[in-house]
């Protein structure tokens, strides 16, 4: 066991250190101003960028860009359409029709928005319930779930509760996929609260990810996986995982889980995309006598089931050693965004083609952006 806090510090500490230059550019090296006056969506292609915010700031933050021509990026349009802040530590965004699902964990609400960001709806999570963490979409509803250990499913229109699985009691749940009618649930950790003042608590990290059938809602089984599951993923259907380790003795991993219940060990790394058929993955690795981090990228196919080592990106060295915050591809035109944070400051997003050739970038005008999605009209 080791306290998670102490691991975050480090992060911060790393953060700031090396903080990044923040910059808009399009690929014509102009510079990309988001529009005044008129925020309605007019182009056919959107991309929906949540900033996370930093915890305890009340700044999450919704950013929507036009990867068209017009590369204009609308910096806040959540607060444009509502006239008020998103809320505290924004974790999951989810498109779904023409519609946006959020989930806001530190201020502990889902909300339904409109193509412009407008809200339509909101479920507000209770103090038994806890955080929501992860929303996935299935079989007409909205599953999420929480730091109370349960799944819980939302009605799509109007966001009402319809039901809850509980799955771990105590323990947190963090991401979750649907695959072949079944939803697979990372059991995160445990939380000991300290017992004395200025102590740490303690984190006991599971090893565990629970399966759910869809049509029956009902817990089926459950997965040994690696140490403190994180994000899961679904590719040319099969189920991949990413495992953050216990930041001590077990460090992370990227696993593939089959529909049989075993699991493959594929690669190290600590974050990871879904590409087509591909995962592009990326380990940075830090040596904490100089807070210098270096980024090892590799791709993985998932229909040959081959790691290739080596950069898919090309045109921005700096990324070999930012602190890479996340990563994201558009399904129409295989293109690829890398956001960056140096945690205190608006982070950048680069874009580059489906080959891995630098587009440009453009400040995506809030901290720590941590999720990207798309919709077509």
């Amino acid at each position: 066991m080791k306290m998670k806090s102490l691991f975050w510090s480090a992060c911060c500490t790393l953060a700031i250190c090396s903080g990044l230059t923040a910059c808009s550019d399009d690929e014509n090296d102009e510079p990309v101003v988001p529009p005044t006056g008129d925020t309605d969506v007019v182009t056919h292609t959107q991309a929906y960028i949540l900033n996370e915010g930093a915890m305890g700031g009340n700044n999450a933050s919704l950013g929507r860009y036009c990867p068209d021509s017009t590369h204009s990026y609308v910096a806040d349009c959540y607060l444009a359409a509502n006239g008020r802040q998103l809320g505290d530590l924004a974790q999951d965004l989810k498109v779904y029709g023409d519609r946006l699902y959020v989930v806001v964990s530190g201020s502990k609400y889902i909300a339904k928005l409109d193509k412009n960001g407008k809200q339509l709806a909101q479920y507000n999570f209770t103090a038994e319930q806890g955080e929501p963490r992860t929303l996935v979409p299935a079989g007409g509803d909205l599953y999420v779930t929480a730091y109370d250990g349960a799944v819980h499913r939302l009605d799509t229109a109007s966001l009402q509760h319809t039901g809850s699985l509980m799955i771990a009691e105590g323990m947190r749940l963090e991401g979750m996929t649907e695959c072949n009618g079944k939803l697979y649930a990372a059991i995160g950790y445990k939380v000991e609260p300290a017992t004395e003042p200025g102590a740490w608590d303690t984190y006991i990290y599971q090893n565990r990810v629970a399966v759910i059938d869809v049509a029956t809602f009902k817990k089926e089984k459950e997965i040994t996986v690696g140490s403190n599951p994180s994000v899961l993923a679904t590719v040319d259907g099969e189920v991949y995982l990413y495992s953050i380790g216990d930041y001590y003795l077990e460090g992370s991993l990227i696993q593939r889980i089959q529909p049989d219940g075993s699991v493959d060990s594929i690669a190290v790394a600590n974050k990871m995309v879904v590409a087509g058929t591909e995962l592009l993955l990326v380990n940075a690795v830090t040596d904490w006598t100089t807070y210098a981090t270096t980024n090892h990228f590799a791709r993985y196919d998932a229909v040959s089931e081959t790691l290739s080592n080596g950069s898919f990106l090309h045109g921005a060295d700096e990324l070999e050693s930012a602190t890479i915050y996340m990563m994201a591809s558009d399904p129409t035109n295989g293109d690829i965004y890398v956001g960056t944070t140096d945690y205190v400051s608006t982070g950048d997003i680069y874009r580059f083609n489906a080959e891995g050739n630098l587009i440009g970038k453009f400040d995506c005008g809030g901290i720590n952006p941590s999720k990207m999605v798309f919709m077509n009209e």
